[in-house]
Parts: C-alpha cells; structure tokens; sequence
C-alpha cells in the first residue's frame, strides 16, 4: 500500500478545513462532506474527505452538533484558520473613502474623534465597534487654564498632549480679578505644563504655601483644582459602539447570556482592564492580534471573538481599537477594516499634534 507524503496530507487537511470554516462563514450552518468536496482544487472521493474530516474532528479543529450533520469550526480551528490560512484582503474602495472621509473633517477634540472611531467601525462591520482610551494618570499636560463663567463659578480646562480636552465647572465663594486669574494662569502654565496628571496633583496640594504667598486669596481654589479640576480626565476609558448588533446574534437569544453581555458593555470597568492588559501585554511586532472564543479571559465575551490593533501619538502606543463579533465573522475583512482604521487614526493623530504644537 503506497503511504501518502506527510506534507501532501497536511496540504489536504489545511485546504479542506479552510474551505469548510469559509463555508460555515458564510452561511452560519453545519457543513458536511458533499459541500466541502464541491469546493476543493483537487479531486478526491466523498470516502476520502469524511475521513479527513473526522480526523479534524478529532484533531480538535471541528465539532459535529449532532450525530447526522455537518460539522462547524471548534475555536482551535478558527485560530488555525486566522494564524496559517487566511489572507488578509483589501477593503473595499468605498469602504477606504468612507473612513478617509471621517477623518479628514476638522476635529478640534481627541475625545471626539475617538468616539466617531468607535462608531465607525461598529457601522462598517455590523458588530460592535470599540476605543480604549488613553490612560488619564499618564497623560501629560499641554495646557491648564482656569476661565470665568460667572459671578463665583469658573471652568477649569485641561488639554494633554494625547489630544484629551476636558472641562470641570468650580464653584468658588471669591470673585477674582481678570488681572490675578490671569496672574493665576500663567502660574499654573509655568509649573505644572509638561507635567503627568498624577504629577501636578501631588505637587499642587505640596505648593499651598507658594500659592498663598502669590495668590493670598486663590490658595483654596488652588486646592480645589487639585481635588476636583483633575477628576475631569476620569471618565469612561473605553468607548463601544453596536452593543444591538452582538445582542442581535443567535449566540445570545438566551436571555441570561444576554444581560451578562450588557451589564460587562455597562459596567466597562472590567472590559477596560482587559482591554489595558491586551494593549499592553503584546510583545511582538504584530499590527493585529485576534482573540477567539475560549482565549477571552471574560466569560460574558467567550462566544465572540475580538479583532484590535493598537494606536499611537507622539511615537507611543496610548490605546486600543478593534471590534467585537460572532466566532463565525469574516476574518480577512474584519482584520483589514480594523488595520486600516489604526493606520488612518495614526496619521490623523499625528496632523492632530502638530496643530496643537504650533
């Protein structure tokens, strides 16, 4: 009996299990042998593609749901299908112009911009679209500024070199002059710009007493601003888009599985820290990392898979963006839509602090 080359029956096994997991894509259905035969380069018999199937199977590639159907990818398989079998496609050239188009309007705020990211990648995908933010502590100060609202009420505004514009409204019990608030200003500017978040709190609570040398009546605002202008910055930290499109998807018409995914969406806190530690935790040179199914450390989020790139300003990497959707998503598409956004919201952030520094 003639014995089958180890690399030719690899090749077998590689292009019917890529032509099977590309079939359960598209139709969200079991795929038996007859469907995988009528799709493959080469001919073999039905007998030969069943068994090569079931050795899949048994490989931990594929699952069968019932004894008579046809067989749907495991999460082994579709990360075999992500890492050795696809290739990545281009976006279509309208889809290019939509997100081109995005970026290219006036965008005065980061917070803005990366909100409108958000939702574009959940409109162009049709599942969820996501912004990890930068990290508040970290971020460095370009401009701090107290301005007047009115009679004893001030707005504090604060601008970091991540592209961050935040405003907190104070209440003070002092109207001050236009002269000493600018006096005050210009303090602030000379002290602390240049400074992390975590940086001028410390410092300002430690120079009371410089301020109430310079500032007699303004030690308190000045006090005031480290305990409440600073807090401006904690907001949300990660923006999601297209929660509806996930809730839609068979994989939650139990209602159980469903709140557990809108109260992680809600609650944020949870999914920020994990999508901190995925940010953060990739050492290679990789520009998209995808995570499928069971290797979501989160249980509410084990029957979806991410795709994320990371993005960057001032040459360092400061967030994380990317979707979330069902196992079975078409992962060449979706890997070129996240890849390209990052590259364009790069380059948007790059013209974005050059305004900024003029």
């Amino acid at each position: 009996m003639r014995t089958l080359d180890p690399e030719v029956a690899h090749e077998r096994k590689r292009a019917i299990l890529d032509i099977l997991i590309h079939q359960y894509v598209k139709s969200g259905a079991p795929v038996g042998s007859q469907a995988v035969t009528q799709h493959l380069s080469q001919e073999l018999s039905s007998a030969t593609v069943r068994h090569i199937l079931a050795e899949l199977e048994g490989d931990g590639y594929l699952a069968q749901p019932h004894a008579s159907s046809g067989r749907i990818p495991t999460d082994k398989g579709y990360r075999f299908y992500v890492d050795y079998i696809m290739e990545i496609q281009r976006l279509a050239a309208q889809e290019r112009e939509k997100i081109e188009r995005e970026y290219q309007e006036q965008i005065e705020e980061l917070d803005n911009l990366l909100l409108r990211t958000s939702r574009m990648l959940s409109g162009i995908s049709h599942y969820a679209g996501f912004v990890l933010l930068p990290k508040p502590e970290s971020a460095v100060i370009q401009h701090l500024q107290i301005l007047p609202l009115a009679p004893h009420r001030f707005v504090a505004v604060l601008i970091t070199t991540a592209g961050s514009v935040h405003h907190k409204v104070l209440e003070y019990p002092i109207e001050l002059s236009k002269n000493r608030l600018h006096a005050f200003n210009r303090f602030l500017s000379e002290k602390f710009q240049g400074q992390s978040l975590s940086q001028v709190r410390s410092q300002i609570l430690h120079q009371t007493e410089a301020l109430e040398r310079e500032f007699v009546e303004m030690g308190e605002l000045a006090r005031k601003l480290a305990k409440d202008a600073l807090r401006i910055s904690e907001s949300d930290e990660v923006y999601m888009e297209g929660t509806g499109n996930i809730l839609s998807l068979p994989d939650f018409s139990d209602q159980k599985e469903a709140r557990s995914l809108i109260q992680i969406m809600e609650e944020k806190r949870r999914l920020t820290r994990w999508l901190t530690r995925e940010m953060e935790g990739e050492k290679s040179q990789k520009s998209i990392r995808v995570k499928i199914g069971s290797e979501n450390p989160l249980p509410e989020l084990q029957n979806l898979s991410l795709v994320a790139s990371t993005y960057r300003t001032a040459e360092k990497t400061v967030g994380l963006l990317g979707i979330l959707g069902p196992k079975n998503m078409e992962y060449s598409r979706m890997t070129s839509l996240v890849n390209y956004v990052s590259q364009v919201l790069n380059k948007a952030l790059e013209k974005w602090n050059k305004k900024t520094h003029k």
